[in-house]
């Protein structure tokens, strides 16, 4: 069993998940964030509501009480935070900026002189 305290560390394992039949995951103050199935069925529990997701379902979390997530068979799953899409944002801004250095860094190269 993993226990997530935090909607911000959910975003370091937010997609590509595999949980294997019969195990157990638990999420803590997810609020907001939305849990998809992806591949197999998932099982969850939340404010004492039991809730099967079967491949291509999603269910989004409306309170920050506990969420425990079984795996009724081997599945894939992907949690969406509610901060990813300001983070694929910013991680899209960052890699423009990123190839717009390096561009500026090739051009000013030729224009460097050698010290003498």
């Amino acid at each position: 069993m993993v226990a997530i305290e935090s909607p911000v560390l959910l975003e370091a394992i937010m997609s590509g998940n595999h949980l294997l039949q019969d195990h157990l995951l638990t999420l803590e103050q997810v609020r907001g964030c939305r849990i998809e199935c992806n591949e197999g069925r998932l099982w969850l529990t939340a404010d004492g509501e039991d809730i099967v997701l079967e491949q291509g379902e999603s269910w989004l979390v409306a309170s920050d009480q506990r969420v425990v997530i079984e795996s009724l068979t081997d599945s894939h799953y992907t949690l969406h935070t509610r901060y990813a899409e300001q983070f694929e944002l910013l991680r899209h801004t960052i890699s423009i900026l990123h190839e717009s250095w390096r561009q500026l860094r090739h051009t000013l190269t030729p224009l460097r002189r050698p010290a003498h």
